[in-house]
């Protein structure tokens, strides 16, 4: 094989290869865009000023876990860099922060979070580095707040 024919394989082989791996790369993140199999849910009291902190909910949840997801994104999608107007808060007023940390086949796919004071979004991290706002409450006016208290027990916000 001539010199220039081995560089053209080459480069042809690596370009296939790219190809392959960018396209596994969109596949992969796919999964991480799916349903969860698995949800730890973690409420806890957040006490102003000084910020103490304590777990008031931590539960474990499997055949659940993917209508709490489904909930969870039906929520109106918040673009990045939206401007909104929330309600103000005291600023010595107790909250419940909510962290839920999805998994897929024992694979953490997201971590959804929320200080459920003001607008009480819900951010969406996902183990790829996307990221998606949602807002609390469905276009059909269910609220997810509710609903997660219907289907685990959480506490609803304070």
């Amino acid at each position: 094989m001539t010199r220039k024919r081995r560089v053209i394989v080459t480069i042809v082989g690596l370009v296939a290869l790219a190809a392959v791996l960018v396209g596994a790369g969109k596949a992969g993140a796919a999964v991480f865009r799916r349903a969860p199999d698995h949800a730890h849910i973690v409420v806890t009291r957040i006490q102003p000023p000084a910020g103490s902190q304590t777990i008031v909910f931590d539960q474990h949840v499997g055949d659940v876990a993917g209508q709490i997801y489904a909930q969870l994104v039906s929520g109106t999608h918040i673009p990045e860099g939206a401007i909104s107007s929330c309600p103000s808060i005291p600023s010595n007023a107790p909250y419940y922060r909510y962290e839920l940390t999805c998994s897929r086949l024992g694979i953490q796919t997201a971590v959804a979070t929320s200080d459920a004071i003001g607008c009480q979004a819900l951010e969406l991290t996902y183990s790829d580095g996307g990221h998606d706002g949602f807002s609390w409450q469905a276009p059909n006016g269910t609220s997810f707040w509710e609903t997660l208290h219907r289907l685990v027990n959480a506490p609803v916000p304070i």
